[in-house]
């Protein structure tokens, strides 16, 4: 096998960014979930939260896994398959990216009372990037697949989505 300078390079740079996100951890009893370096940024799949493709609410591991993608910095990564979640929220400098939006899917909840499967968070949200990803509905009356609306942070001009990217979706 020959080590090219651009491939210790890479790797130096990954093992130094992975350590990295777990030494900024704030969830000290949790191990860091895979990362790989990959599409010029760190990507955690959402596998390693115990996201699965059964047609069980996984709305909570959904919420943690994006909530730790994005107190680290990270982007999402959801595989193929067909999930089950809604409500979930957002943050600023989300990543959520998929496989597809025909193979990536994520399907409403039976009888689920959330207004849809993604909100996008109160205050200021920028640089949110959601792509490759299908949304769907569950027969849940008034139910949307991505409900964005500006709800107020803290000040007048707190508030908003800013300089976002909705690519590749089938809702």
């Amino acid at each position: 096998m020959v080590i090219s300078r651009r491939n210790a390079l890479v790797a130096g740079l990954t093992t130094t960014a992975a350590l990295g996100a777990a030494g900024c951890s704030r969830e000290t009893n949790r191990a860091l979930p895979d990362v790989v370096s990959d599409l010029g940024g760190l990507v955690a799949n959402a596998h390693d939260f115990g996201i699965t493709g059964d047609k069980v609410d996984q709305s909570k591991l959904f919420q943690d896994a994006i909530d730790f993608a994005h107190n680290h910095g990270l982007v999402l990564y959801l595989p193929a398959g067909a999930y089950a979640a809604d409500g979930l929220v957002l943050r600023d400098h989300t990543r959520l990216i998929g496989a597809g939006p025909e193979v990536s899917v994520i399907h409403a909840v039976p009888g689920s009372k959330n207004g849809a499967v993604l909100n996008i968070d109160s205050g200021r949200v920028r640089n949110l990037v959601v792509d490759g990803v299908g949304l769907e509905a569950n027969g849940n009356g008034e139910q949307h697949g991505i409900h964005v609306f500006a709800r107020r942070g803290r000040g007048d001009d707190d508030s908003g989505l800013w300089h976002s990217v909705f690519r590749n979706l089938r809702v």
